[in-house]
């Protein structure tokens, strides 16, 4: 009766609603097969997708009867094959007594009824079948067969949503894989040409060492020269095992605010007077860190905020203070707690909006060749990571950039000799 009918539609609707939630292919099957199900009864069917060589499962109510992959063509005059070529749904009331089609290809049921259903695309072009087997108590009827249709017909653009989705997601992975690659190479590229320079060095100081191994004073400053060029390698080496987290650090309780102060004594000899520094401390909170490496990050921050400002001068402001984080900042990428924050601001020419998802790639650098390396910041962000905190930028062209870096609190008491590290002499370089 038209009532039955009505409601049947409307859990019509409700299925399409349900299947529009569907984001990969295999989902969409289960989901399909379960409203249909549902709608019908069903005991077993099976859900095929249509790839150039043939009829791909992709999901199952009862997986003993569902072949993983049926060949194309098709068996002449079988139960998929007609279906395909007709365009049609097909309905078997009862199996036992259909003697005109031919099984396709599967262990076929041998008793109860059937109801397939093609998948196609508006062009007419198969994308799918689906198939459904009902028990003897239970027979399909023609108004399953109406109802499947507009189910299979509804299923083809969520089937072609989906593959858009799938695709995936496969173009953002190989992006991502191939800015890897890029990084990688970056990397390779930029450690390589540093060697090189330094080998370059060492072998000509060596050589002229060599040349002039009969006048001691001169041959001794070529040797001089030499070890200065194994030192930067040397060097060199510490700050990639440090960007990518390997090297050994001396975690200890420690006072931020006298690394930070310290760090503010050296910037104020090394720093031109046309750029002003304020120095904001309002935490003398403890983190477990390691204080050579925390003045690292002071120091590669403020150089780099010194370079964005050399030419027209500004303002170097640098803040420490603490704040709780609530788990609903999670979502950011910040882990709920408390937390000491580095906050350094600079006055400069700003970063460009395209190039703030690089900064922190190793060897990535927008500055001239000698003024920098490139990998300032891959260390800085390194070290963060290794004392299990974070960092975020936010920058405008022609308004600055500021660098927050959150280290966790330490709720332990600080080691009581830890001041005696913090003299300028104990930090002779970045």
């Amino acid at each position: 009766n038209l009532s039955a009918i009505n409601a049947r539609l409307h859990k019509v609707v409700e299925t399409t609603q349900k299947l529009t939630g569907c984001v990969d292919m295999k989902q969409f099957g289960r989901q399909i097969l379960a409203e249909y199900a549902a709608h019908m009864a069903a005991t077993g069917g099976s859900f095929y997708l249509a790839e150039e060589k043939g009829l791909r499962l992709i999901s199952s109510i009862d997986p003993g009867h569902s072949s993983s992959f049926l060949p194309f063509p098709l068996a002449e005059n079988s139960i998929l094959g007609t279906v395909m070529d007709q365009g049609l749904p097909l309905l078997i009331r009862d199996i036992k007594e259909e003697k005109s089609i031919t099984p396709t290809g599967w262990l076929e049921y041998s008793s109860g009824s059937l109801l397939v259903f093609p998948v196609r695309d508006s062009h007419g072009t198969h994308i799918g079948i689906i198939t459904l087997h009902g028990n003897d108590e239970l027979p399909f009827v023609e108004q399953d067969k109406e109802i499947g249709a507009i189910l299979a017909s509804y299923s083809c653009e969520t089937i072609r949503a989906i593959k858009a989705f799938e695709e995936a997601k496969t173009i953002e992975k190989q992006l991502h894989q191939a800015h890897k690659m890029e990084a990688i190479g970056t990397l390779a590229g930029g450690i390589a040409h540093d060697f090189n320079n330094i080998l370059s060095g060492i072998i000509g100081y060596s050589e002229l060492a060599k040349i002039n191994i009969n006048t001691p004073d001169t041959a001794l400053k070529h040797i001089k020269q030499a070890l200065k060029g194994a030192r930067r390698a040397g060097e060199l080496v510490t700050q990639i095992l440090t960007f990518s987290r390997q090297g050994k650090s001396e975690m200890k309780p420690l006072m931020l605010s006298l690394i930070i102060k310290e760090a503010v004594k050296f910037l104020r000899s090394s720093i031109p007077s046309t750029i002003q520094i304020i120095e904001k401390i309002d935490s003398n909170a403890i983190a477990l860190a390691d204080a050579t490496q925390v003045h690292q990050v002071v120091m590669n921050l403020c150089t780099n905020a010194y370079h964005a400002m050399k030419d027209t001068g500004g303002i170097l402001s640098l803040k420490l203070q603490e704040i709780t984080l609530p788990d609903d900042k999670m979502d950011d990428g910040c882990p709920a707690g408390q937390y000491i924050v580095l906050e350094i601001k600079d006055t400069g020419c700003g970063i460009k909006e395209e190039n703030l998802d690089r900064i922190f790639d190793p060897y990535f650098t927008t500055k001239e060749v000698a003024q920098g390396t490139g990998l300032g910041l891959a260390v800085v962000n390194g070290i963060i990571k290794n004392h299990n905190g974070f960092i975020k930028t936010s920058s405008q062209i022609d308004d600055g950039t500021v660098f927050k870096v959150f280290f966790p609190v330490f709720d332990q008491p600080p080691v009581p000799d830890f001041a005696t590290k913090f003299d300028t002499g104990s930090f002779n370089g970045t």
